[in-house]
């Protein structure tokens, strides 16, 4: 999952899989996908921790073309800010306090100006408390910046990657034998 746009959809497809009910109502399938084939979950960039409309506009700095730029700032304007600060807790405490054990990855950077550092680690530490630290991955690249840190290192990335999905798919393994 890239970015917040990413964070947002893992948050859809959570309430999919996990609360919308039974899987089955009058003999029709009603999932989207089977919640048991999830394996893992990468946030690359993200979660962004949006406390004020500052950070929203460092956001907004990232938005192109330019006219919609412009357009997407100008609207920060009227933005209810007690409103959008309820939203985003109820976004970041769904992701922190989520009870599932999924193996999750997070990549990050202290360059990027959109996901702080700060927020992410404390988020990997409360995550690794909640479910366990050997199902939390991690890299801080330090110096890449938003979404670019495959482009900058590729080779430490797709090792990174590799070894997550290595994990994932050892615990699919274990789970298929009990």
């Amino acid at each position: 999952l890239f970015s917040n746009s990413g964070c947002f959809l893992w948050e859809t497809i959570r309430y999919l899989l996990f609360k919308a009910g039974p899987p089955s109502i009058d003999g029709v399938d009603r999932r989207v996908v089977d919640a048991s084939k999830l394996r893992g979950v990468i946030f690359d960039s993200s979660p962004a921790h949006y406390t004020d409309l500052s950070s929203l506009e460092a956001a907004l700095r990232h938005v192109s073309p330019e006219g919609e730029r412009l357009n997407a700032a100008r609207s920060v304007t009227s933005i209810d800010t007690e409103k959008a600060r309820r939203r985003f807790f109820h976004f970041w405490s769904g992701i922190a306090n989520d009870r599932r054990d999924t193996p999750q990855m997070f990549l990050y950077s202290k360059h990027d100006r959109l996901a702080s550092t700060e927020h992410i680690e404390a988020l990997i530490e409360q995550r690794k408390s909640t479910i366990g630290g050997a199902r939390i991955f991690h890299h801080n690249f330090r110096d890449s910046e938003h979404c670019c840190h495959l482009l900058r290192y590729p080779e430490m990335y797709e090792r990174d990657l590799k070894s997550f999905v290595g994990f994932c798919l050892q615990q699919t393994h274990h789970q298929s034998k009990m």
